[in-house]
């Protein structure tokens, strides 16, 4: 071999490290980007959009700047200090020999602005991960960013395991996802906390006056473990207090708030929108006291569509008046929990996202809760360390409780809400999952079945209140006031239809009562279909030897607008929501279930030329008495 060969194996052996042109000096994820700078460059470059550049400062902030910000005090401000610069774009005057006084801005800026070039274009969104805890896609481990460190929990091994092995990364970039430097989260404590804590909480959670005495306290307790990593789950549950002024409900939330410390939102009066940009991209619990405090209908629905939206994890996307940002990413991965005297009006698809755990008034002579918040603020960081180690069994013992409530009759997102809380409770009482109980242990044997069994009455009461819009919007309609006839009391659109339908004792209706219905855009009529072109049309002069229908007419009717003023049905929503409607007879058992038509072309009145839908009479009110069929 040549004397100038070097066989491959002897230069695999005496390999020298590659030379470090990463420019980073972090130490976050071993895998900043490639920039080009100096050794040791103590900010990180990720690149540019547009005319912005993107990086991480020396204490790992996500930044974007312009050149034109790259002054020398914004250098040494996102540098930290001056040495690197000096050291490498130094500034020298004119002594003899050149004394270094400074450094070079434009030499600096310049760099910096080429170094965003050649890492390409770069987009923060998606990327982004904020204080609170995150759940890694690849390899489903536990990520908790603490604002200045991040720990990883539960990572695989190469066969799939999880383990309990916690190990601590700055933040920065890591694996390709940015966790920022933030304000410090309190970390977790060193020890995790016993089986005798949890129970505590619990009993203590029971001093108060529930109706459902026995679960809600563990639900309550399932809340406080979700709470602490919210972030991580794929689904999260929200809870809402209710009972009447001295129930207690604040004395709760401060033993809650302690719990949680510095893990969490805690406010009185907040709008949807200040919520949203204080949380940021942070994943933490919201719990808002005294939530009927506001006296703005759609300030609470909006509040109400974040919770919804933070039961699944959605992205929400804001435009930004800064036409040079683009638009703006929230993530919304919360918990919540509200409390109020009563809960708010929820719609079908918020109703199964909540616990509604209702709470009576403390009774004279009571003994007061012994509260000892300095405790339990402790407690929550030893609870957060086992939710932690317990990490590695939550998909299986999620699994378990979500399998129990199907069996009970309860699918969809009712499996989702009162598993997770149970799932939690669980992680916070138990060691091991409930499949793993020994079965000689009467306590831990079976409990999964025995605790979702106690959840069947707040469920079925929620699955009730939970009606479909289609008789929310009814209910919303027959019970609305129509102007009174002169010297009369106002009566309802469903006394009005009932009036205009049975026929006196020669069979004719009450004019008055079908013309004041027109009069706001509503007609009782008889249908027909035409053979050739199968279009539905109405008959105006219904008789009752037919089927009546209730004509309904569209959103330009400005009378029947009036009616649905402030609800969610308003603009001609009612129209969506009543075409949905059906009588199957009181039972259930017509033969043929008689259908809402649409379509329908109507004139209401000497210049409303109208589109309708005609709904069958007794979906409306029920039967009519009295008519001939």
């Amino acid at each position: 071999m040549p004397d100038n060969v070097t066989p491959i194996s002897e230069a695999l052996r005496n390999a020298t490290a590659a030379p470090d042109f990463t420019g980073t000096g972090h130490e976050g994820g071993g895998d900043e980007p490639f920039t080009l700078l100096p050794p040791g460059c103590p900010i990180t470059i990720l690149g540019k959009d547009g005319l912005t550049v993107h990086l991480i400062d020396h204490n790992y902030q996500l930044m974007a700047m312009k050149p034109r910000e790259m002054g020398k005090g914004e250098l040494t401000l996102i540098c930290g200090d001056d040495d690197w610069l000096m050291q490498h774009y130094p500034s020298f005057n004119k002594a003899d020999p050149p004394q270094i006084v400074g450094f070079n801005q434009a030499h600096v800026q310049t760099a910096f602005v080429k170094a965003a070039a050649m890492q390409g274009i770069f987009s923060p969104l998606g990327k982004v991960f904020g204080r609170g805890a995150h759940r890694r896609i690849l390899d489903d481990a536990l990520v908790l960013h603490l604002g200045k460190r991040v720990l990883l929990v539960g990572a695989a091994d190469t066969k799939g395991r999880k383990s309990m092995t916690i190990t601590e990364r700055k933040p920065g970039v890591i694996e390709d996802k940015i966790y920022p430097g933030l304000p410090a989260l309190s970390a977790p404590a060193a020890e995790p906390s016993k089986r005798a804590e949890a129970e505590r909480l619990q009993t203590l959670f029971g001093k108060w006056f529930f109706f459902e005495p026995e679960i809600a306290p563990l639900l309550l307790l399932g809340w406080v473990g979700q709470a602490l990593i919210c972030g991580a789950f794929g689904w999260r549950a929200h809870v809402w207090l209710t009972g009447e002024t001295a129930a207690g409900k604040s004395t709760l939330q401060k033993v809650i708030r302690a719990c949680l410390d510095d893990w969490g939102m805690f406010t009185g009066d907040a709008t949807e929108a200040a919520v949203r940009h204080v949380l940021g991209d942070d994943t933490l619990p919201v719990m808002i006291d005294e939530a009927e405090g506001d006296d703005k209908p759609e300030k609470q629905k909006a509040m109400i569509n974040l919770a919804r939206k933070s039961s699944s994890g959605d992205k929400m996307h804001r435009g930004s008046s800064d036409q040079t940002k683009g638009g703006q990413e929230f993530t919304v991965h919360s918990s919540f929990l509200f409390s109020s005297i009563l809960h708010a009006p929820l719609d079908p698809q918020d109703r199964n996202r909540f616990a509604i755990l209702a709470m009576r008034q403390i009774p004279e002579g009571a003994d007061e809760p012994m509260l000892d918040l300095k405790y339990w603020g402790e407690a929550g960081r030893r609870m957060q360390r086992r939710m932690l180690e317990q990490w590695p069994r939550f998909d299986r013992t999620l699994a378990t409780y979500k399998n129990e409530i199907r069996a009970l009759g309860f699918q969809g997102r009712w499996r989702e809400t009162f598993g997770i809380l149970l799932a939690c409770a669980d992680m916070l009482l138990h060691d091991h999952a409930p499949e793993d109980a020994p079965v000689h242990d009467d306590e831990l044997f079976g409990r999964h079945t025995r605790l979702a069994r106690m959840c069947v009455p707040l469920m079925e009461r929620g699955r009730q209140e939970a009606e479909d819009t289609t008789t929310r919007c009814i209910t919303h309609l027959v019970s609305s006031l129509l102007p009174p006839l002169a010297g009369r009391h106002p009566e309802t659109v469903g006394k009005w239809i009932e009036r205009a339908a049975k026929p006196d004792q020669i069979g004719a209706f009450d004019h008055d009562a079908r013309n004041k219905l027109l009069s706001h855009g509503l007609a009782l009529v008889n249908v027909h279909q035409s053979p050739k072109t199968k279009k539905w049309g109405a008959d105006r002069n219904a008789t009752p030897s037919q089927q009546l229908y209730v004509l309904i007419a569209s959103k330009s009717n400005t009378q029947l607008r009036k009616l649905f003023e402030g609800s969610k049905w308003f603009d001609g929503g009612w129209s969506q929501a009543l075409q949905h409607a059906v009588w199957k007879g009181e039972d259930g058992t017509l033969p043929e279930p008689v259908e809402t038509r649409t379509g329908i072309r109507f004139r209401f009145g000497p210049a409303n030329n109208d589109y309708a839908i005609a709904v069958p009479i007794e979906a409306l009110i029920g039967p009519v008495t009295g008519r001939t069929e």
